[in-house]
């Protein structure tokens, strides 16, 4: 049986006779799926790290833990677990290199570390720099403006927690 198909710009005919379709099968069952390779995102130097929110949890945790779930502004202090004693970054925590420096973070109580994010350019730089001395609290700002990877940051971060 001849049949007469136009092609796409319809200026010729082509005739086809006993035309099969070929099909292949939807999926290569002979083949393996494909698996993930052996340095994946969270390798680095042969370790595999935690994601960020492991990590920020991690430290949080332990600060707290090292400082006695105590607020170091008033002095208050709360029973784990709880949600009343926070950790604070005094240097933002996008600033990976001071991320999980504990010369950076305070432990404070909810009413105190709301109190201190408002006044970061005033009263917190002023006990900062009292708590650390001026030359600490400088080398703490210079650090921060160094440039580290998130794997690095939670790579050290890990190390300073005993889990490597």
């Amino acid at each position: 049986m001849l049949r007469k198909t136009p092609l796409s710009r319809g200026t010729k005919t082509l005739k086809r006779s006993g035309f099969k379709k070929k099909t292949k099968p939807l999926l290569n069952r002979t083949t393996a799926p494909l698996r993930a390779s052996k340095t994946g995102k969270r390798m680095i130097y042969g370790v595999k790290v935690w994601s960020m929110k492991v990590a920020d949890s991690n430290f949080s945790l332990w600060l707290r833990e090292k400082r006695g779930y105590t607020c170091e502004m008033c002095g208050f202090y709360d029973a784990p677990p709880t949600r009343m004693i926070q950790n604070s970054h005094y240097i933002g925590r996008s600033h990976k290199a001071t991320r999980y420096d504990p010369e950076n973070c305070d432990v404070f109580c909810a009413s105190c570390h709301h109190k201190m994010e408002d006044l970061k350019q005033y009263d917190y730089r002023d006990w900062k720099i009292k708590q650390l001395g001026e030359e600490k609290h400088q080398e703490l700002v210079e650090r921060a403006r160094t440039s580290l990877g998130e794997k690095d940051a939670i790579y050290k971060c890990m190390i300073l927690l005993g889990k490597i």
